[in-house]
């Protein structure tokens, strides 16, 4: 995930039992207990592919996937959104197939991928025009943003149209991919790749930009080495992941050099493989990397999701659960807190690649959160001629019970409790006259009770 962290991101705590589709978010400030993941459901519109290459998360309640799906041989753009429930397409132009997700601040968000760039300003996406196809993104304000063009050129972003800037020279190199961006500073952005010389190797490709000309930086690992993603965080901290030899690696810098840190394997080196694709580096004792491993000893096997991550000390590989189809591939990583993580990617069902979304979050016992309060729904007017009148107020995470309380002009004072349910909404029928009314509901679970949220209605029926 490409995220420019300008706010803190709030998490509530998983602490009830978490639906397969309806995930509990989480809070902690300890990592002693590891997440425990759980497949979400996601929509899936292609009848021949669907697939999501990148996932970036503005709050809990408020997380972006994208990808591509394939219907009648043409790739389509693919955009889901995530509110805090359920996992909904959004429609968007059509550009293609999306590769990444920037997120800058709720209504300013950024895709990269597909022929033009598209760009949410919080009520609607709109494809942008730029001088090359975009791929990768990085941000350093809402006007400064550096781009990896699927040309291989390098483009800015200064808050009012995009133009090329100064790029790397790989023309010298054979079979060059550059695969991601990250930006620091205006004098130090990164971008990593790898080229292939036909049969005897693949070797990365590191370049870095000082201000004034890009520079290749070493990286003298041996063997098959593939960097596919890079990340940093506010605090300086810089990861690459990719693959060496043909077994996930990942590298850190620690300001003079690349050095490559030691993680653990699915499967040894003569039983399987493992790769990663993407990677989310929070703070400098929090950094999540994704991608896939199987094991070809003594049977093949499918790929199955990986998942590692980084607690300031140790790589340490996370449980995932068992999916029995084949090529089960996690693209790219989000985290929204140190207790809340989203991966997306692709698995297979019968045959068909679906798309595939895992949360990762904490079940054991953390200091508990009080529920947020409840947002109203409906009714989203003040006066009313017909009856009954139904409120209904949004699904609040963590909650066991609702208290609705209706108090009136005519009528003693009512208290209503109510068992948290689907959908979560009360019916008030009310005598035929003028009538005056106020309602209010709070979400509460074992630890206390939010804020209540009130509305006054009135109820003047239509004359005969």
């Amino acid at each position: 995930m490409k995220y420019l962290r300008i706010c803190c991101l709030i998490a509530v705590l998983c602490w009830l039992s978490v639906f397969s589709a309806h995930p509990t978010m989480a809070q902690s400030n300890t990592t002693a207990c590891p997440l425990t993941w759980q497949v979400v459901s996601t929509p899936n519109v292609g009848t021949e592919l669907n697939t999501l290459r990148a996932v970036s998360a503005v709050a809990s309640n408020d997380v972006w996937a994208a990808g591509t799906y394939l219907e009648n041989s043409n790739y389509h753009t693919l955009m889901l959104h995530w509110d805090g429930v359920v996992w909904s397409q959004v429609i968007t132009p059509d550009v293609g197939g999306i590769v990444d997700i920037l997120v800058i601040a709720p209504n300013d968000i950024w895709t990269g991928g597909g022929t033009n760039p598209l760009h949410w300003d919080g009520t609607m996406w709109q494809a942008i025009t730029t001088p090359a196809a975009i791929a990768k993104m990085s941000a350093l304000a809402s006007d400064n943003i550096w781009a990896l063009g699927q040309d291989k050129s390098v483009l800015h972003w200064d808050g009012t149209a995009w133009t090329f800037v100064s790029s790397p020279d790989v023309s010298g190199l054979p079979n060059p991919n550059l695969e991601d961006i990250h930006a620091v500073s205006d004098n130090d952005v990164w971008i990593v790749g790898y080229f292939t010389p036909g049969s005897v190797g693949v070797y990365p490709i590191v370049k870095h930009w000082n201000g004034s000309e890009w520079k290749s930086v070493p990286d003298d690992y041996a063997g098959y080495v593939f960097l596919r993603a890079i990340d940093g965080s506010a605090d300086g901290t810089l990861w690459v992941a990719g693959s060496a030899s043909w077994r996930a690696s990942v590298e850190k810098w620690d300001g003079t050099a690349w050095r490559y840190i030691t993680i653990p394997h699915v499967y040894g080196d003569s039983t399987g493989n493992d790769n990663f694709y993407g990677i989310d580096v929070r703070t400098v004792d929090d950094v999540w990397a994704v991608g896939s491993a199987h094991s070809f000893y003594p049977s093949w096997q499918p790929e199955n999701p990986l998942i590692q991550h980084w607690d300031g000390a140790t790589w340490r590989i996370q449980t995932v659960p068992f999916l029995p189809e084949a090529d089960d591939i996690l693209y790219s990583v989000s985290v929204v807190s140190n207790t809340e993580v989203w991966a997306v990617g692709n698995w297979q069902i019968d045959g068909v690649y679906q798309t595939l979304a895992l949360y990762g979050s904490l079940p054991c016992n953390e200091i508990p959160a009080i529920p947020d309060t409840p947002k109203l729904v409906t009714p989203n007017k003040t006066t009313f001629t017909t009856l009954p009148i139904e409120f209904r107020w949004r699904r609040v995470v963590s909650t066991t019970v609702y208290h609705v309380q209706v108090s009136d002009t005519n009528e003693p004072y009512q208290h209503f409790t109510l068992r948290a349910k689907r959908p979560h909404k009360w019916i008030k029928r009310v005598p035929s006259y003028n009538h005056r009314f106020a309602w209010s509901v709070s979400a509460c679970n074992a630890y206390g009770c939010s804020p209540a949220r009130q509305r006054l209605f009135y109820y003047r029926p239509s004359s005969p």
